[in-house]
């Protein structure tokens, strides 16, 4: 029992000094323990509405910088006007003409165009691929019927009756020209073709011979008529050597 009994004095001996060292006995100590706030709990609702008032915030202030900047832009913008209408207002109040600049006789060449007639072409095909491969734009295109020799035609003269023309076959056929046909068209009709050459010298030299041998044979060169395409053009006159070298004629529109 004795033993108890001192077990349980040295206890409050113990815990009476374990208090007297943490100051539980000063009043002054006591009173700032009191007042010290202990830390409180921070609930996850009020956490997203902390975050979020941050986030306003920020957002906020980008705003802010955004204008205060656009107000300076426009501003400097103000005066750069307001400088150039001053500028404007000295220069309109000068008595002095502006100086034209003179372009020298090369620009004024250059920069001059021509109008031409180039043609003739045989079809409208070959005439848009000139124009494509020349760069060209045709103001305007015409077409125009010409006569040109076809070939030329050694013939015969036509006989007055058709007795007279079978004699003049019979003497044909007797000079070793069997195969003689009669001319149906053209001014030639009735007359009886001995050759057809495609040169004028070479139709020449047949007939010679045919009047050598005492057959009074003509010529004469037989047409056709064929539709012609032209394009009416400008261009630079630097171009227009090239162009004459290309193969097609050019005629100035003041000729025609």
């Amino acid at each position: 029992m004795k033993n108890l009994f001192y077990f349980l004095c040295a206890l409050n001996i113990g815990y009476l000094s374990w208090q007297f060292h943490v100051g539980q006995f000063d009043p002054l100590a006591r009173q700032q323990h009191r007042q010290t706030p202990l830390p409180g709990l921070l609930l996850l609702a009020e956490y997203r509405a902390a975050q979020r008032g941050v986030y306003v915030q920020r957002v906020v202030e980008s705003m802010m910088t955004d204008w205060q900047s656009s107000n300076l832009e426009t501003t400097l913008t103000r005066l750069r006007m307001a400088e150039n209408d001053d500028w404007l207002s000295k220069a309109t109040r000068s008595t002095k003409p502006p100086e034209l600049s003179n372009p020298g006789p090369a620009a004024l060449l250059a920069s001059e165009h021509s109008c031409f007639v180039a043609g003739p072409f045989p079809d409208e095909r070959a005439m848009t691929i000139w124009l494509k491969h020349n760069a060209l734009r045709g103001l305007s295109t015409t077409q125009r019927q010409t006569t040109s020799i076809r070939d030329y035609q050694v013939y015969y003269p036509p006989a007055s009756s058709p007795e007279q023309t079978r004699q003049d076959k019979a003497m044909l056929a007797a000079q070793g020209f069997d195969g003689v046909w009669m001319v149906t068209s053209g001014d030639n009709k009735g007359g009886l073709s001995l050759g057809v050459f495609s040169s004028a010298q070479r139709a020449m030299s047949f007939k010679n011979q045919l009047m050598a041998q005492g057959i009074q044979a003509a010529m004469q060169p037989r047409t056709e008529t064929t539709t012609q395409f032209f394009a009416t053009v400008m261009f630079d006159q630097r171009q227009q050597r090239p162009l004459e070298q290309s193969g097609v004629g050019l005629v100035s529109c003041d000729k025609r």
